[in-house]
């Protein structure tokens, strides 16, 4: 917000989410925090207007990008969070901007993502709990991952990120490569494998201009399934390629004004390509995805 100095503090988070002490108060707005080799940096908001109600968790290997010596912007980068309406997403209950902006000159960097996940993270308590009508104490698991996901907007709709409740069921979680903007909102969840969303919405555009380029297909996966797999046909039934999972477009670029490809982790992407790399030509596509022994199946359209 205009005329507003955001700071920051940070602590220390391993992979059961347990927290150190807090650090020193950061500006966000003169600087990017920094972290000791190794650590993982958690971004917790103290504007009153955020304080308690989303955390991001920028794990080694993600957050070295935002320093100047890593990045191509020639200068450090900084976070940039502000509370949203979530225009458009029916029965929202929270909704954060997350934006990466230059820390000298303050512009916004709009192409921009992680190589690796970052988590987005709702605590379930204070205005959050008060809208849900959940007491301020830990929730039950079920109340947590049944019941809420977190939503990402990729510049022309919502993608529901899905959701997933913390150790001490305090927090429910998404990760993702994006910045934008977020919200956590009530969903019924999926009992077994389930492709819930395919973006764009059957058609793309695969030719290297960052329109469009890639078509994910996002799956809840309640049983925690392995070896799923993708794969494309023509329509004469004659195989195209394999599908990959999002850590293999961690640098794909892509063009601002267009929609922002959607990395989530579960997911499997089609980039548009043949087996032998080569873009392939336009019409109609058979898709395939197994999982616990069975196929689900559908058709994708390429366009140009």
């Amino acid at each position: 917000m205009a005329g507003k100095e955001y700071y920051y503090t940070l602590r220390a988070v391993n992979t059961s989410y347990e927290t150190g002490h807090t650090s020193g108060t950061i500006s966000a707005n003169s600087g990017v925090a920094r972290s000791v080799p190794g650590n993982t940096l958690l971004i917790v908001p103290s504007d009153p207007d955020l304080t308690g109600k989303i955390e991001i968790t920028v794990p080694e290997g993600a957050r070295e990008v935002l320093e100047a010596a890593n990045n191509s912007y020639g200068e450090d980068l900084k976070f940039n969070l502000a509370r949203t309406a979530a225009a458009g997403l029916k029965n929202a209950i929270y909704g954060v901007r997350i934006g990466i902006r230059t820390a000298r000159t303050d512009k916004d960097v709009s192409d921009f993502s992680f190589s690796r996940p970052i988590t987005v993270s709702f605590p379930l308590e204070g205005a959050l709990a008060a809208a849900r009508g959940f007491p301020a104490a830990p929730l039950p698991a079920i109340a947590a991952a049944d019941e809420l996901a977190v939503f990402w907007h990729n510049g022309v709709e919502w993608i529901n990120l899905g959701g997933v409740a913390n150790a001490a069921n305090t927090s429910v979680f998404a990760r993702t490569k994006n910045i934008g903007e977020f919200a956590v909102r009530s969903v019924v969840k999926a009992t077994e494998f389930e492709i819930f969303s395919i973006t764009p919405k059957k058609v793309f555009t695969p030719n290297g201009d960052g329109c469009n380029d890639l078509i994910t297909f996002q799956y809840q996966n309640p049983k925690a399934a392995s070896n799923i797999k993708g794969k494309i046909f023509d329509i004469y039934g004659a195989f195209v390629a394999e599908m990959k999972g999002p850590e293999s477009y961690s640098g794909i670029t892509f063009n601002s004004n267009c929609a922002a490809p959607n990395l989530a982790d579960d997911s499997l992407i089609w980039d548009g390509r043949d087996s032998d790399g080569d873009y392939a030509g336009m019409g109609v596509y058979i898709y395939q995805i197994e999982s616990e022994g069975k196929v689900h199946h559908g058709t994708v359209v390429i366009a140009r």
